[in-house]
């Protein structure tokens, strides 16, 4: 008997407590819609062998969005962000595999000519994002700490050719997976200026390595006429990427 009284106070206690974080949840609800850009930096790594030291690791990014302060502790917000391409340059000496001495890239077996190869090679990606935001007041109305919380559909983009002695010109090689869901979780600060005008400071990641992308060599391309084996392909195998941001947005109400 005495652990069913326990229980049930525990039960109580529980319902009671819901009920009152319920009732806080009910009181705080409002909406104020804003919209912002944030400008930054995304550190996107590659898998060795599948596009590491062949791409570069730090691009410039944006994102673009609307959103709305639904609760004084909860917000959505949909965006577009962009990852943007820089262009790479890699030699790589003669006869050796591209990647370095017995590594290939892109997943490929390729050999460098006898005279060496020049790589031009580039990285972007760009889509649409949605996230469930949480607001914790530092300073009553002015500055929030933000956690969020969402999914992403992006596509990743590649390209890559080559300028050797042994061959008059090569045309550019581009490939793309197809859009996928990825996960994105991010922590941030948020400050009013004014009251519609504010900063924040956002630091994000997502699940990027989801991206990976396989595109077929041409036909006679280094000497594969057709690609029977996963080394006749390239394929890039990006790692999980990590965002910085500054931004600015306008709150309506």
């Amino acid at each position: 008997m005495e652990r069913e009284i326990k229980s049930l106070i525990g039960m109580a206690g529980l319902f009671f407590s819901t009920s009152l974080f319920a009732m806080s949840l009910y009181d705080g609800w409002t909406f104020h819609p804003n919209i912002g850009l944030d400008v930054g930096a995304q550190k996107q790594a590659f898998e060795t062998g599948f596009g590491e030291e062949h791409f570069r690791e730090h691009y410039p990014q944006t994102n673009i969005y609307v959103g709305a302060r639904i609760h004084e502790y909860f917000g959505v917000e949909v965006g577009y962000e962009h990852m943007y391409p820089l262009q790479k340059r890699q030699f790589y000496f003669d006869n050796t595999a591209v990647g370095g001495p017995n590594i290939p890239v892109l997943g490929s077996n390729l050999l460098a000519g006898s005279d060496g190869e020049l790589y031009f090679s580039e990285a972007w990606m760009h889509g649409w994002h949605a996230d469930l935001i949480g607001l914790w007041p530092l300073c009553k109305e002015r500055t929030y700490l933000t956690i969020n919380a969402g999914f992403a559909r992006l596509q990743a983009k590649y390209e890559t050719v080559f300028i050797s002695n042994t061959l008059a010109a090569t045309l550019p090689v581009r490939w793309q997976n197809d859009e996928r869901y990825i996960a994105r979780i991010g922590i941030g600060l948020r400050q009013m200026i004014t009251g519609h005008f504010g900063v924040r400071v956002q630091g994000e990641w997502e699940d990027t390595s989801k991206l990976e992308a396989t595109r077929s060599l041409d036909v006679g391309f280094n000497g594969v006429e057709t690609p029977l084996l996963p080394t006749d392909n390239y394929t890039v195998k990006p790692k999980d990427s990590y965002s910085v941001s500054l931004g600015f947005f306008w709150e309506f109400i």
